[in-house]
């Protein structure tokens, strides 16, 4: 009974002060998780609904210094708009839910337990995360991104010989009978081989539509940085290959996320 009456004492001064005194809590409840969301939204479930999916990322950069113009009119991507140290799980936001243009002001504070993943069961107090996030009113532009056009799309990139990578080749060579050669460019060795890049929704305490663009290598593991020669190479093809090709500065319709695919099923 007393566990009860303090769950409601908190609920009540959560209620107060995110509702009523906004001064001390200007954030958008509507990107918040709800426990009646389902943790995880499956990403294969809303492109198999035949719409255009789309990401949004805010950048610090100008809309000149992130798309080439052409008369008058903001085209393709600058190859350098995006760096390719931040393709491994490049943060995104998912449209066609509640995020909107607007809510790119708000940032989250790594390291505070708002950045931190939603466990799909806690209800999340506003008034608990007053001091884990920042406003920027001073957005400077954003870019769109065509998930269609992204997730598990292939890409070759450049795997650097080593006597792991030798070792696993030989393996996949031997279950399907076919065989890896390695070629020799500006006296290094290496292969061709193929990654591919998924979109993964990465509900956070402060966010439930962030996502993450994931770069799988040929051996289907992620990539976290772009820490060697090899995972620099997938990084770059990422981000040239697919990421670039998939990225557009206005779009001109947006469809909406069926509510199926993100509230919970009893």
């Amino acid at each position: 009974m007393l566990q009860k009456s303090l769950y409601l004492l908190k609920v009540l001064k959560n209620i107060f002060q995110c509702n009523f005194n906004s001064k001390r809590f200007k954030y958008p409840l509507e990107i918040l998780p709800k426990w009646y969301y389902t943790h995880n939204i499956n990403i294969d479930s809303i492109l198999k609904k035949n719409q255009n999916v789309y990401l949004l990322r805010h950048s610090s950069k100008t809309k000149n210094e992130l798309f080439k113009n052409l008369d008058s009119e903001y085209v393709q991507i600058r190859e350098d708009a995006i760096d390719y140290k931040d393709v491994p799980n490049l943060s995104v936001n998912l449209l066609g839910g509640l995020f909107d243009l607007k809510h790119l002001k708000y940032k989250i504070i790594l390291g505070t337990k708002s950045s931190k993943k939603w466990n799909g069961k806690s209800v999340i107090f506003c008034n608990e995360h007053k001091e884990n996030f920042s406003i920027n009113d001073n957005i400077n532009a954003s870019i769109y991104l065509n998930a269609n056009g992204i997730h598990n799309t292939k890409m070759p990139y450049n795997h650097f010989d080593s006597k792991e990578v030798t070792k696993e080749l030989n393996k996949l060579s031997k279950s399907f009978n076919t065989s890896y050669q390695p070629i020799i460019e500006n006296g290094s060795k290496k292969y061709k081989l193929d990654g591919q890049l998924q979109v993964k929704h990465d509900p956070l305490n402060l966010n439930y539509w962030h996502i993450e663009i994931k770069i799988i290598d040929f051996l289907l593991k992620e990539v976290d940085k772009a820490s060697n020669a090899t995972k620099k190479s997938i990084c770059e093809q990422a981000l040239k290959d697919v990421i670039c090709f998939n990225c557009y500065p206005d779009i001109n319709e947006l469809s909406k996320i069926p509510l199926l695919l993100y509230f919970r099923r009893k």
